[in-house]
């Protein structure tokens, strides 16, 4: 269906107003999208903010335990544990964020199940001791601390530049 034709010059412009003019008109016709979407409708969708890093723990029975957090479910749901450095890192997550040691007040022993989301990991204190110490052993050292195994210790003093 044509209403309407316009003679317009892309080289000279003739013509180009008298269009824009048109196109001007046609769309003041046109219903605002605002006015074809009922109000009641209208939705406002926000973000409520989290503390991602915090965590429970909770003893669900005498050898089982439950985990949750934001972070912690992340990191699992993450972690390949049939990968033995990942399941390291895991470690070293729950190290680091006290839920082992949370654990440890409430009596965790070897051999009793932590629940994660759906996962069940064993708990054993011996692998994690082991594994500590062979972290500790393996650190790469310092100048100084390679100086102190060497010679004993060593004062060093630097001048001050005035």
């Amino acid at each position: 269906r044509v209403e309407r034709v316009f003679d317009i010059s892309g080289v000279t412009g003739e013509g180009v107003p008298a269009l824009l003019t048109a196109i001007l008109e046609r769309l003041r016709d046109i219903p605002r999208l605002a006015e074809l979407v009922p109000t009641s409708s209208h939705r406002a969708y926000t973000l409520e903010s989290h503390d991602e890093s915090h965590w429970e723990v909770e003893r669900i029975s005498p050898r089982h335990f439950a985990v949750r957090g934001i972070r912690l479910e992340r990191a699992l749901r993450m972690t390949d544990f049939t990968n033995e450095e990942a399941a390291e890192r895991f470690q070293r997550i729950l190290e680091g964020s006290g839920v082992s040691n949370q654990l440890e007040k409430l009596g965790i022993q070897p051999g009793d199940t932590v629940h994660i989301l759906n996962a069940e990991l064993l708990w054993d204190q011996a692998a994690l001791a082991a594994d500590t110490e062979v972290e500790r052993r393996s650190r790469r050292k310092t100048h100084r601390q390679r100086l102190r195994e060497s010679f004993g210790e060593v004062n060093v003093k630097t001048k001050k530049k005035s």
